[in-house]
């Protein structure tokens, strides 16, 4: 696995070594792993889906207890 970045996005991603020998060019270019890591906070798109999933939900149970509270009044 190669990291590589988009030099007119600055978009790091992580692909195969033989898919990363096809991009690199004019556009792509090879960066380190911490670069990517940085970006991504060391996590895989799956994990960073779960977590917007998890702020999601949580961000709706405050908005229904918020509601609550308010009829309460």
């Amino acid at each position: 696995m190669k990291c590589i970045k988009n030099n007119l996005t600055g978009v790091v991603i992580r692909v195969t070594d033989d898919r990363a020998n096809e991009l690199v060019g004019e556009v792509f270019s090879y960066v380190s792993k911490s670069e990517y890591k940085k970006q991504s906070g060391g996590k895989t798109e799956e994990q960073l889906l779960e977590v917007e999933k998890k702020v999601t939900t949580s961000s709706k149970k405050v908005e229904r207890h918020l509601k609550l509270k308010a009829k309460q009044r």
